[in-house]
């Protein structure tokens, strides 16, 4: 869950009044979730 609090934190900088960043915002935390999936099944064995 490091990944997403990192994501939030950097995702609170973006003004969401730009629509191009917000996208980006939006790819950002998709990313980071499907990061902090596969790290804990890598974990896990």
């Amino acid at each position: 869950m490091e990944i997403m609090k990192l994501v939030h934190k950097i995702c609170e900088l973006i003004d969401d009044d730009d629509k191009m960043l917000s996208s980006i915002k939006g790819q950002m935390f998709a990313d980071a979730a499907m990061l902090s999936v596969k790290v804990a099944g890598a974990e896990s064995g």
